[in-house]
């Protein structure tokens, strides 16, 4: 299916899979997981930007979120298709 409002979550646990900082990525992902037919959301979130102990420029990020079933799923196809940077782990 793809894309989805978070209302269509409701009553179920989602895990936040990645977060991409710059909206080329974000538009790539979203891409990889609708091609897989998963539901996901989005949220923007804020984060830093920079590197090591220079991370200071506050940015914002668009986090995916999948139900936590699909979650481990999503993670090895991000990092497949060369996004590792962007997968999390909460």
């Amino acid at each position: 299916m793809g894309r989805v409002s978070e209302a269509h979550f409701e009553g179920k646990e989602v895990a936040r899979v990645c977060l991409a900082a710059a909206l080329k990525e974000a538009k790539q992902i979203e891409a990889i997981l609708t091609l897989e037919k998963i539901d996901y959301f989005v949220e923007l979130e804020n984060l830093l930007t920079g590197t090591g102990m220079l991370a200071t420029s506050p940015a914002q990020g668009v986090a995916f979120y999948v139900t936590t079933g699909q979650a481990e799923f999503c993670k090895e196809l991000l990092v497949e298709a060369v996004f590792r940077q962007t997968v999390v782990d909460d």
